[in-house]
């Protein structure tokens, strides 16, 4: 006979949490919402749970940046030394607090990296000892290739995640820039977009992405 085991997806940010569940396959998935740290989140949600977790990560843990291209970077361990050392200068701590995966492109063009703290990490890595650990990615760089725009549009992708606002902007076939700004639960778009025009940050035709806590399915996000 064999063992069906139980399935979790879990979205994480700084300071809340969502968690999507079944006991197999063939069952609808069930969610639950968490307000507080992620640390605490794995331990309410995931109490005493076995089977198999999916994480995807909002952008306070897993932020994102635009590496502008660099000759001379060859190797694998290059790359991570350049994500590394500018999630550091953006977001704090030294290069090597940092775990960074970047997206290759070809010579001569930028691309998207992002990061976690490793300290975070290896917490989270302890909390889920019991589960079979499928995947862990961050959201925002998946999304935005997913709805990259044609080479020769010029956009600004954004995507309100909990409590934080990430940009894209996609300008000459590529990415150009980007970053991350607090908002807060609530503010209504036109205040985001004041705040935004202050920051003096590019919004060329944008297109807005959000989490969509009414979909049948998890890790949903729907534009907005």
């Amino acid at each position: 006979m064999s063992l069906t085991l139980a399935e979790y997806r879990m979205w994480l940010d700084g300071t809340q949490a969502r968690c999507w569940q079944r006991p197999h396959p063939l069952a609808a998935w069930q969610m639950q919402s968490f307000v507080g740290t992620p640390e605490a989140a794995l331990a309410e949600l995931l109490d005493g749970a076995r089977g198999r977790v999916s994480l995807r990560l909002g952008g306070s843990l897993a932020p994102t940046v635009c590496l502008p291209w660099l000759d001379g970077l060859h190797q694998p361990g290059d790359w991570q030394g350049y994500a590394r050392q500018w999630l550091s200068r953006h977001f704090g701590g030294e290069p090597e607090d940092w775990l960074a995966c970047w997206q290759w492109q070809p010579a001569g063009r930028n691309t998207l990296a992002c990061g976690v703290r490793l300290a975070h990490w290896q917490v989270w890595r302890a909390l889920l000892q019991r589960l079979s650990l499928l995947s862990v990615r961050p959201v925002w760089p998946l999304l935005a290739q997913r709805h990259r725009p044609p080479r020769q549009v010029t956009q600004t992708l954004l995507l309100r995640d909990g409590d934080v606002l990430q940009w894209l902007l996609h300008e000459q076939g590529q990415w150009q820039q980007g970053g991350i700004l607090r908002v807060e639960a609530g503010l209504a778009r036109q205040a985001v977009l004041d705040r935004l025009a202050e920051l003096s940050i590019p919004l060329v035709l944008p297109r807005w992405f959000s989490l969509d806590d009414t979909a049948s399915q998890p890790f949903v996000w729907s534009e907005s």
